[in-house]
This record gives structure tokens, C-alpha cells and sequence, in this order.
């Protein structure tokens, strides 16, 4: 992987939801490295993959959720998380940057690669986790 090149492994079961983000990723001029439906599904891309930023829907279906994969993936390779639940009116982000726009979504998959890499964050963008 080239060192400017950003990996985003989507999980998000709905397959037109998981379309949208990813052409949101790939506008916003990250890769999209693989998406997954499951579980089960999202720590084999992620272990595969090794993405730089994991953008995981909190309900799969299946036995295990997107916490439980959240875990599981962390436990093998720390990789930044953003969380989202989606809604009939939009989603909503359980990372500390609650991308709900363009801009925020932009911003908390900024946020999170840059922690992936071990840059500094710019100004302003600060958040609970990972300081």
C-alpha cells in the first residue's frame, strides 16, 4: 500500500446503504478496500485487507453484531473504528465524531486514518478516544 493511499473496509448489510458510503469513500479520494455484510465477513476482509479505517454498521445480521466484529478485529490489529447505525432519516456515528454530512463524514474518516497512521490531527479535531 502506498503510503498516501487510505484503505476503508465498509460493513454495512444493506447492499444499497454499503453503495452509498462506498461512493461517498471513493469521492472523497479514499480506497475501498472490500465491503462486508457480516460479522464474520468484516474480520476476514479486515485480516485480508488490513484496511486504515473500518466504517462498521453496529446491527448485522447473524448471531454476532458489529460490536462483536468491532472487538474481534481489534483484538487482532488496532485499526480505527467509525460506527454508525443508519436510519430512515440518516445515520448516526457512536465514534466521537458523529458524521451526519458530507463534511463530518468527510472529517471522522480524516480523523480516524490520520490516527492510523500516527499523524497529528488538524486543529479543532479532537475526540474522547485515541487523544
Amino acid at each position: 500500500m502506498m503510503a498516501s493511499e487510505r484503505k476503508v473496509l465498509i460493513v454495512e448489510d444493506e447492499r444499497m446503504i454499503a453503495e452509498y458510503f462506498r461512493v461517498v469513500v471513493e469521492r472523497l479520494g479514499y480506497v475501498v478496500c472490500g465491503i462486508a455484510g457480516t460479522a464474520d465477513d468484516a474480520v476476514r476482509l479486515a485480516a485480508e485487507e488490513d484496511p486504515s479505517v473500518v466504517f462498521m454498521d453496529v446491527r448485522l445480521p447473524g448471531e454476532r453484531d458489529g460490536v462483536d466484529a468491532a472487538l474481534e478485529i481489534h483484538s487482532n490489529r488496532p485499526v480505527p473504528m467509525v460506527h454508525h447505525r443508519f436510519t430512515g432519516t440518516g445515520y448516526h456515528g457512536a465514534n466521537q465524531i458523529r458524521p451526519s454530512s458530507g463534511r463530518t463524514f468527510e472529517a471522522g474518516l480524516g480523523t480516524s486514518a490520520q490516527r492510523s497512521a500516527g499523524e497529528a490531527l488538524p486543529s479543532g479535531l479532537t475526540g474522547a478516544a485515541g487523544q
